[in-house]
């Protein structure tokens, strides 16, 4: 009798995930500062935005080390420099926080280092993230140019290296990409004005010219041409005929550009001062004369100029 003998075979294939090398990309947004006005004297603070992108981060985190150099300004120590078309310096700094922690390179190791990036994938292998790059035109640079001011962050001066590997160490630049950026902003011409009070001193009977001065204190961009005119103070008088008033009472006065009283200083062309901003106080010396004339009664007369800053 012949026997049929079977068997039965389990027959396996596994098939594994095929392996893909991680793969970042990333963005850096303009670092736009805008208008600036420096004569205020503060720092300016804005922000620009790293955006990072991987796949196939097959050991679940990714370490980035983003590079950011001194830009086509140039730098000294931690401040970097952008620049007008004239090559005039306007100081900022980048940060990984609102002001403390230096963004450097480890190529430039006076700007500071730079930050390690540690991000954990999602189920899928991927990461999509930002962080923000903190920016700051530096304080007290009044003195600085007016116009467009630009540094340009290519591939010498903005690098990033990445690796799945937790190990990976960010003081060395291995494999970088070039994450191109700009720094812009814009110096606007502007202008400041304070004065000092004229007094005319005590006097008794007014029958000699009895002489006091002043100063208009003007404060421009470097540059910037400007012009200050008096008007007639309270009573809208002729610059050599201002009023200072006691209640009805007056007594007349002028306003003059010149130490012998002989150049009125009004609104008008031809009698107003000028002069080109240097980015310092530059004090405009006003002299005052009352004449003789009848003297009114005792009291303190006073009256009210309003200096105009025209650029």
């Amino acid at each position: 009798m012949t026997r049929y003998l079977f068997g039965v075979f389990l027959a396996a294939f596994l098939l594994t995930p095929r392996a893909e090398a991680l793969n970042c990309t990333f963005a850096i947004s303009t670092l736009d500062f805008g208008d600036v006005d420096t004569l205020g004297g503060g720092a300016v603070d804005r922000t620009a935005t790293l955006s990072i992108n991987c796949t196939s981060v097959t050991l679940g985190t990714v370490r980035i080390c983003p590079n950011i150099g001194a830009g086509s300004g140039g730098s000294s120590g931690a401040v970097r420099y952008m620049r007008n078309p004239a090559n005039a310096p306007l100081e900022f700094s980048l940060y990984t926080d609102t002001g403390t922690t230096p963004w450097g390179s480890i190529e430039q190791a006076l700007l500071g280092t730079p930050p390690t990036i540690d991000l954990n994938t999602s189920l899928f292998g991927s990461i999509s993230t930002t962080r923000t790059i903190y920016g700051r035109v530096s304080a007290n640079q009044q003195t600085a140019a007016t116009g467009h001011f630009s540094s340009m962050f290519t591939s010498a001066y903005s690098k990033i290296s990445y690796s799945d590997l937790t190990l990976f160490n960010c003081l060395t630049l291995a494999s970088p990409v070039a994450v191109p950026f700009e720094v812009k902003a814009d110096v606007q011409p502007n202008c400041l004005v304070t004065a000092d009070n004229i007094n005319f001193g005590v006097h008794g009977v007014l029958k000699t010219n009895v002489d006091a001065a002043g100063a208009v204190n003007v404060r421009c961009t470097p540059g910037t041409s400007y012009s200050v005119g008096l008007n007639g103070g309270l009573a809208n008088a002729a610059p050599t005929a201002r009023q200072m008033k006691l209640g009805a009472a007056v007594v007349t006065y002028g306003l003059y550009l010149n130490t012998q009283r002989t150049q009125p200083w009004s609104q008008t062309v031809g009698q107003i001062a000028s002069g080109t901003g240097t980015g310092l106080v530059q004090g405009l010396p006003v002299y005052g004369r009352v004449p003789a004339q009848t003297t009114p009664g005792a009291g303190v007369y006073n009256d009210t100029v309003v200096a105009t800053v025209t650029y």
